[in-house]
């Protein structure tokens, strides 16, 4: 039988998962399988597809961009996701983080505050037949979804200055939430959050960066 022969998005896909992802202890197997599953390629601008795979944000429209491999891949291991988990993405974007995590939990709920990017994700779920994935457009990503909690996994795609107290009340008892906590710095971190007997525990794990996230800054304080 004559040898499957790898096209050009295959052989960077592989390229991503043994080499950069692997080397920098993405470990998670059933992770992994789906990073390769899912052509990152289909859901980037077709000026940016030759580089898909580049360890970079790619902007993917609205002022918004695609997490990095890396970064994308080190949140979710921290999120140390079960196939029982209910999760939420936030600022889920053109749905390639549905599309990765859809098949590693029970059920996704997607939330975007564009109605460009919401109606694209719409569009690769249906391509996909992506199963128990609601994508909902929202106001204000920063309040959540309330009307699913509680999530026992919160994914938030950006960076963010601070961690709304309305989000964190949806984590189920033992949830996870990670996000990229902007520091003031070059760098900001990989945090995990949480939920521990009806308190929220935040600890930083690796150096990240990327583009801030609508509703998430800290506000302004006023001293007279």
């Amino acid at each position: 039988m004559p040898r499957h022969k790898l096209n050009i998005s295959e052989i960077q896909a592989n390229n991503v998962i043994f080499g950069q992802l692997s080397i920098n202890k993405i470990t998670d197997q059933n992770l992994l399988h789906m990073l390769s599953a899912v052509k990152r390629e289909d859901f980037v601008p077709p000026a940016f597809r030759h580089c898909a795979y580049i360890d970079q944000d790619i902007e993917i429209g609205s002022d918004r961009v695609l997490l990095a491999p890396l970064t994308f891949a080190s949140l979710l291991q921290l999120a140390d996701i079960e196939p029982s988990c209910r999760a939420l993405i936030i600022g889920g974007g053109n749905g390639y983080a549905a599309a990765v995590i859809a098949d590693l939990v029970g059920h996704v709920v997607s939330i975007d505050d564009s109605s460009e990017l919401t109606a694209q994700a719409m569009e690769h779920a249906k391509r996909l037949n992506l199963k128990d994935v609601d994508i909902k457009q929202v106001k204000n990503m920063a309040d959540g979804y309330p009307l699913s909690a509680p999530y026992d996994i919160i994914f938030i795609c950006g960076a963010i200055e601070q961690l709304p107290e309305q989000l964190t009340s949806q984590l189920g008892i033992g949830g996870r939430l990670v996000a990229i906590r902007e520091s003031g710095k070059s760098l900001g971190k990989g945090i995990l959050a949480k939920s521990i007997d009806g308190h929220i525990n935040i600890r930083e794990y690796f150096d990240a960066s990327t583009k801030p996230l609508n509703g998430f800054k800290k506000s302004i304080q006023f001293v007279f």
